[in-house]
């Protein structure tokens, strides 16, 4: 009869050829994993977008009760008329948290200049920030329908000012997918002082499946809570093992 395999020849041999096969299989995962890379096999997993893809990463910074823009780069010098005097009438009252819609306008106290070759604007306050200003893209066409302050981050951060629609983050999650398999695709980092006052819905999932929603890091020594089992938990336990003494 002739063997299926020949004998090894030497030990060296023997360790090869029963090991070696232990690759194949994990080769064969791994391309049938990639295979079913499509959102009903994995939601994260990566997608292409429709343009190729500049940015390596993006991290957005939402600053609550940051410096106004009007201190910043956007004076707005019609304002200085007004200085101390309502609104006119004819455009209605604004009340909010803190004010009826009567109080006086109040310009900013900042002095501007314009600076780079896009003679943009930007006060004395960020000197040098003013330096690499032809490197940074100006958005001053955003505004708000609520001038409460949990509203109007809904509004920045999903489009509404009202709780329940996906926020931004949570839409790339969704378009983009992720390309790692261990950490999460969208995370969210608060102040120190704890989460803004809007909350959870600031970068919560809406109606989109809960696996898009924001995985909020804490400070301290559990940055995501239920992460670690509790410490009554043992690692016999853990590793669903258990001794059972007949009394």
């Amino acid at each position: 009869m002739i063997p299926h395999l020949p004998s090894a020849a030497d030990r060296r041999d023997f360790l090869v050829r029963a090991g070696g096969g232990l690759g194949g299989l994990a080769l064969s995962w791994l391309l049938e994993r990639d295979a079913q890379a499509a959102p009903s096999a994995n939601p994260l997993a990566e997608r292409k977008p429709h343009f190729e893809a500049k940015a390596k990463s993006v991290i957005f910074m939402f600053m609550v009760g940051g410096p106004s823009p009007i201190d910043l780069f956007d004076p707005k010098p019609d304002l200085e008329k007004w200085r101390g005097k309502p609104l006119p009438e004819s455009l209605g009252k604004f009340p909010s948290q803190f004010t009826k819609g009567d109080s006086g306008l109040l310009p900013t106290t900042r002095k501007f200049k314009q600076h780079g070759k896009s003679g943009l604007w930007v006060s004395d306050l960020m000197p040098r920030f003013a330096e690499c200003v032809d490197d940074v893209a100006f958005l001053r066409s955003c505004w708000s329908t609520s001038t409460v302050h949990a509203p109007a981050m809904y509004e920045l951060h999903t489009g509404r000012t009202l709780v329940g629609h996906p926020s931004v983050g949570s839409w790339v999650t969704y378009g983009l997918g992720s390309a790692s398999e261990n950490l999460p695709a969208y995370c969210v980092m608060p102040q120190p002082e704890g989460v803004p006052e809007g909350g959870a819905p600031c970068w919560g999932s809406g109606y989109l499946p809960a696996v898009y929603q924001g995985t909020l890091f804490r400070k301290g020594p559990s940055p995501i809570l239920n992460l670690k089992p509790p410490a009554t938990v043992g690692a016999e336990q853990r590793s669903g093992r258990t001794t059972w003494s007949a009394k």
